[in-house]
């Protein structure tokens, strides 16, 4: 199992040119190529998902099969708001702490919301991100995913994929997963209930033998 930073995340670094989803698929593909890594399958998370979408296009013979995770074809337009919002809180250099307080319930259900120690771990491992990410680089991240549309395109991915939801996502609701499974030819929706967006936070155990009974 591979796990790599995108471009302007973690350790990576990004060049100061716009990024773009395809941008960040084409990075995927040369990341393959330069450990020769033929085929593989793909498990992406939220612009993970977009990514692997992307990739699944314009790549399809390097993919045996794709999981997306709470993502969607085009992001509905309240969330790119609420993300532009995200930008300039950074921008007028607010206390994470507000952030994550004002941004956490469009990420998490319910349940994680009322358990405060989940909570408040959470919080504690983002402030103490020893690489966190610049402003510009969340800028370009953002941009990336404000103009990321394969709506029309969607119907032409053929790769094997497993569409994956939490049912109480507020940033990529039910509806986008739904729009993913009805449009990809074989692909199968599995609903996570009592969950938000972060599937790989909320139920982790779940997500894990989910994907696994998908790869088997």
């Amino acid at each position: 199992m591979l796990i790599f930073d995108n471009r302007g995340v973690g350790q990576t670094e990004a060049p100061p040119t716009p990024n773009t989803i395809r941008v960040m698929a084409d990075d995927t593909i040369a990341l393959m190529d330069a450990l020769d890594i033929e085929r593989t399958t793909l498990v992406g998370h939220s612009m993970g998902g977009a990514i692997a979408l992307q990739m699944s296009l314009i790549a399809p013979d390097r993919i045996s099969q794709t999981v997306i995770c709470a993502s969607a074809a085009r992001l509905p337009y309240p969330s790119v708001a609420v993300i532009k919002v995200a930008v300039k809180y950074r921008e007028m250099d607010l206390d994470p702490t507000l952030i994550f307080e004002t941004t956490f319930p469009w990420i998490y259900g319910e349940a994680f919301l009322r358990d405060e120690a989940r909570v408040r771990t959470q919080m504690d491992q983002l402030l103490q991100n020893p690489y966190p990410q610049s402003l510009d680089h969340f800028r370009g991240q953002v941009a990336a995913c404000e103009s990321f549309d394969l709506e029309r395109a969607i119907s032409e991915v053929r790769t094997d994929t497993l569409v994956v939801a939490g049912n109480e996502d507020v940033l990529t609701p039910l509806r986008c997963s739904e729009y993913l499974h009805q449009n990809i030819a074989g692909s199968r929706l599995v609903v996570m209930n009592n969950c938000g967006h972060m599937i790989q936070h909320e139920q982790p155990s779940k997500l894990a033998e989910t994907i696994l009974t998908f790869l088997h």
